[in-house]
């Protein structure tokens, strides 16, 4: 009886050990005894007490591990989701985390101080609140008809919007968005970075840009601008209004030649003085034979190197400051 008590479960070895031990004594008083039977089925309640007795603490001890365990893990995955929050909460990017509903749930501080909002006034709220009314409208009518995962797709290749601070100020930021799962919840997380001052840096540029081909368009000398690219060869990227005329060709039409269509058959001479200023990265003088008006002449060049805010030469201003007969051109015959 005591083995196959013993078998299946924790409890086995104490059950069995109990057992065995009150069916000896019941067998050695039966054997000794002549009493009443009802001496015997006290001792056989006092058998069943013991044994009861035995599986309920075992049971507790069971139920006490089990629950310590359990609490353990508990404490583990606080310790971690602990560790998670505030990697997010200290990370210099905005975060902005929302369900599939497009609900937040996690809104940390680089996303508190972007926008004026505390997390307590965000969570729970629609990121439209942070839109601008035009932007809400259209956000919504999206969201409507292709659900929040397109959205996230969309901003997967990072898209740029207008943010509205709680103050009232528009201002431009760029959204990045992934997708993950919480216990089979499909979540997103969003990082927002402030673009406002790139956006003024880019206007800056394009208006200074404007400024500079107003300038070079007025300039009274022909001039002409080739870049290289990465095969090494040279391409006229522009040319101002003295050129065209000088030339007699459209910048439109001539916005890609290389050196030889610009100098024909003679165009050799044009780009090793192209190379030379590129090489040399200083000025350049050169006389070279250019097609000017369907005729071939001898100009004289004056090349300089334009480089880049990193100081890398990248392309070469090229002005033509007088022409002659080309070398070797034949005269018309004198009248007789």
């Amino acid at each position: 009886m005591s083995s196959v008590l013993n078998r299946g479960s924790p409890t086995g070895p104490l059950l069995g050990f109990t057992a065995a031990a009150a069916v000896e004594a019941v067998r050695l008083f039966l054997h000794a005894s002549s009493g009443p039977r009802d001496a015997v089925l006290e001792i056989l309640a006092l058998v069943a007490f013991v044994v009861a007795g035995g599986l309920a603490l075992r049971s507790a001890t069971v139920a006490r591990e089990a629950l310590g365990a359990v609490q353990d893990e508990a404490a583990d995955l606080k310790r971690v989701a602990d560790g998670q929050a505030e990697v997010i909460d200290g990370a210099g990017e905005a975060i902005v985390v929302i369900d599939d509903q497009a609900s937040i749930v996690t809104f940390n501080r680089a996303a508190e101080r972007m926008f004026g909002y505390s997390a307590a006034e965000m969570i729970g709220t629609s990121l439209e609140r942070l839109m601008t009314e035009g932007a809400r409208k259209a956000h919504a009518a999206y969201l409507a008809n292709t659900g929040v995962t397109a959205m996230v797709e969309a901003a997967r290749l990072r898209t740029v919007h207008k943010g509205v601070r709680k103050k009232g100020d528009v201002f431009t930021f760029e959204l990045m968005m992934t997708e993950w799962a919480d216990d089979g919840r499909r979540m997103f997380t969003g990082v927002l970075r402030d673009v406002t001052k790139r956006e003024h840096t880019a206007d800056d540029l394009r208006k200074a840009n404007g400024r500079y081909s107003e300038l070079f368009d007025a300039m009274g000398d022909p001039l002409i601008i080739f870049t290289v690219g990465g095969d090494g060869e040279f391409a006229l990227e522009t040319m101002n209004t003295a050129a065209e005329t000088f030339t007699g060709f459209s910048r439109f039409v001539a916005t890609g030649w290389t050196p030889d269509q610009l100098g024909k058959t003679e165009g050799r001479a044009f780009k090793r003085a192209l190379l030379e200023c590129l090489s040399s990265a200083g000025p350049v003088a050169a006389e070279v034979p250019l097609m000017v008006k369907d005729r071939a002449r001898t100009a004289s060049l004056a090349l300089s190197p334009l480089r880049s805010g990193a100081g890398e030469v990248h392309s070469v201003l090229v002005r033509i400051k007088a022409l002659q007969p080309a070398a070797g051109r034949a005269k018309a015959p004198a009248a007789g």
